[in-house]
């Protein structure tokens, strides 16, 4: 993760979904990873990541000032009631039922399906398993198929000092294989 090379993203490029930003978002108070998604999708980070210039993650939306707004899906603990496959280039495995991981976040638009995996902490993580988005990744697909493509997203929030840094990386698994990945893009916000 230290040799990642971030596009920075001015505060000018993005803005806020709706005319203000919760209080319960901005107040200091101690945030878990929740809170600091639910701050980047109201600050219009997760917005620009996603959807570049466009602003419209969703064809269809809930009416506000600014006419669009970001929707979760499924999001929390997965306990697996049945079998997953766990793809490598070299094989596959199976992963039985009762296995459990967690969903951080989920966004979703008629065309695709946008997997968010969060850390926070007051310096930037040096390293991160990339099984916690692909777990949601495979469990999804078996779901529902090709139906709807599938992205996964890690997001690095720093606090420190009363700054927050918000560090995107789209991470693409090829064929599904988690041992072949591709960075996509690097975007870093700072609020």
């Amino acid at each position: 993760m230290q040799n990642i090379n971030y596009t920075a993203i001015s505060s000018d490029d993005y803005h806020p979904i709706d005319s203000f930003v919760p209080k319960t978002l901005k107040v200091k108070f101690e945030r878990n990873e929740n809170a600091y998604l639910n701050k980047a999708v109201a600050l219009g980070i997760i917005n620009h990541f996603v959807d570049g210039d466009h602003y419209s993650v969703l064809k269809k939306t809930i009416h506000n000032k600014t006419n669009t707004r970001l929707l979760y899906g499924q999001f929390g603990k997965i306990k697996l009631t049945t079998p997953l496959t766990f793809k490598t280039s070299k094989g596959n495995k199976t992963i039985n039922p009762g296995f459990q991981f967690e969903i951080d976040l989920v966004l979703e638009n008629e065309d695709e399906i946008i997997i968010f995996e969060a850390k926070t902490g007051a310096k930037p993580q040096k390293t991160f398993s990339l099984l916690q988005l692909y777990y949601p990744l495979i469990y999804f697909r078996q779901l529902l198929g090709n139906e709807k493509k599938i992205r996964t997203v890690f997001i690095d929030i720093v606090t420190d000092k009363g700054i927050e840094e918000y560090q995107l990386i789209e991470v693409f698994f090829n064929s599904d294989n988690f041992d072949e990945i591709k960075i996509l893009k690097c975007f870093y916000y700072e609020e």
